[in-house]
């Protein structure tokens, strides 16, 4: 889970982005705090994409 005070972030979003199309992957949350339950063979592929989202 992620969680932030920061105005211009919103994880929410982020995480939706990160794992759509990983299977079996699930999220949900609100702008500033927001979790998710992947696989861990997506790992790497999950922070990946969730910062080459942030930036």
């Amino acid at each position: 889970s992620l969680r932030t005070e920061k105005v211009n972030i919103c994880f929410q979003d982020l995480i939706k982005k990160a794992i759509q199309t990983l299977e079996g992957a699930h999220g949900g949350g609100h702008a500033k705090a927001a979790g998710c339950k992947i696989r861990l063979v997506d790992k790497e592929k999950f922070l990946r994409r969730f910062i080459e989202n942030l930036k």
